[in-house]
């Protein structure tokens, strides 16, 4: 988790997790805001909703599309 996930509330520190669609495809490389980006219309497999730290530690970039 970055520092740029996180947010201050009240005075506690409250986390926000952002999550992303990934295809699971062996040639996949972008992640996705939204499970409806017309980017992922061409995966064949399955699509999975992951957390974006996760995403961009696995090497995945942003969709140009929708980022």
């Amino acid at each position: 988790m970055s520092f740029s996930d996180e947010s201050f509330a009240k005075g506690k520190l409250t986390v926000v997790e952002n999550y992303v669609y990934l295809c699971n495809g062996p040639s996949s490389k972008v992640y996705h805001r939204s499970e409806n980006c017309k980017g992922l219309n061409r995966c064949s497999t399955q699509i999975s909703k992951v957390l974006l730290t996760f995403a961009q530690n696995k090497g995945r970039r942003a969709c140009k599309i929708e980022f």
